[in-house]
């Protein structure tokens, strides 16, 4: 997920994030990530936002709700393209 720090992940995207890695360590189901090492892919604009969530819940912290905000623009952009 595209954030301006690690603490602006929201309660829905970190258990969809643990169940990915569990799925992948017990029954080998390698989750789909963007590609981290490629100069290009992280530079774009619309890196992370695949597996961004945009919906706040009453258990996320404010970090996670302003992050929201923050990368909203982002958001957009790669779900209307």
């Amino acid at each position: 997920m595209r954030a301006p720090g690690h603490g602006g992940y929201t309660v829905m995207e970190k258990a969809q994030v643990f169940d990915a890695m569990i799925a992948w360590a017990e029954m080998d189901i390698k989750p789909v990530a963007d590609d981290v090492l490629n100069v290009e892919t992280a530079a774009n604009s619309t890196y992370g936002c695949a597996f961004a969530r945009n919906k706040v819940g009453p258990d996320d912290s404010p970090a996670a709700i302003n992050t929201r905000s923050t990368i909203a623009p982002a958001l957009a952009a790669w779900s209307s393209g």
